[in-house]
């Protein structure tokens, strides 16, 4: 997980979230716009419990604050032993989460097993004209936990 501070004795982290108009790992973006309503909505809800891959019962910690930059901003990332990764340049409206590990996801934070995070939500899709539908290919569900016992971490995403 990149970050852009850490305190590791409280178990917090302030970590990017998502930034608009770049393309994700699922091949999807959101505007800045986008990006400002999903926050503004997920900040008026009681729930601030922080799931590993968004599953019932895997409470990670909490989640003190997600909030919007409203400027270009550029800043120092940290790996997760602390060590500078690079100095990465965010676009304006920029989602970042300010994070409360629970003690045992903070072991797997130290140990980067845990290195990202995911916003989370439903959205409707919109297909472009020009892009091809997208193969579906099947597995079994699985619990996050086999996948980290079978790869060893899991890029939350």
């Amino acid at each position: 997980m990149e970050l852009l501070n850490k305190a590791a004795e409280k178990r917090l982290t302030l970590a990017p979230l998502y930034s608009p108009d770049v393309i994700d790992l699922h091949g999807e973006y959101a505007t800045a716009d986008e990006i400002e309503k999903a926050v503004v909505a997920w900040n008026e809800t009681g729930d601030r419990t922080l799931r590993l891959q968004h599953q019932e019962g895997t409470a990670a910690g909490e989640v003190l604050s997600i909030f919007v930059w409203p400027s270009a901003y550029e800043a120092p990332m940290y790996d997760y032993r602390s060590l500078l990764k690079a100095t990465k340049r965010f676009p304006a409206g920029s989602a970042f989460a300010w994070i409360r590990w629970s003690p045992v996801a903070w072991k797997l934070v130290k140990q980067g097993r845990i290195r990202g995070l995911s916003m989370g939500g439903t959205a409707n899709r919109i297909r472009l004209e020009a892009e091809p539908a997208p193969a579906v290919a099947k597995r079994a569900p699985q619990s996050l936990l086999q996948r980290v016992a079978r790869e060893g971490s899991v890029r939350l995403s």
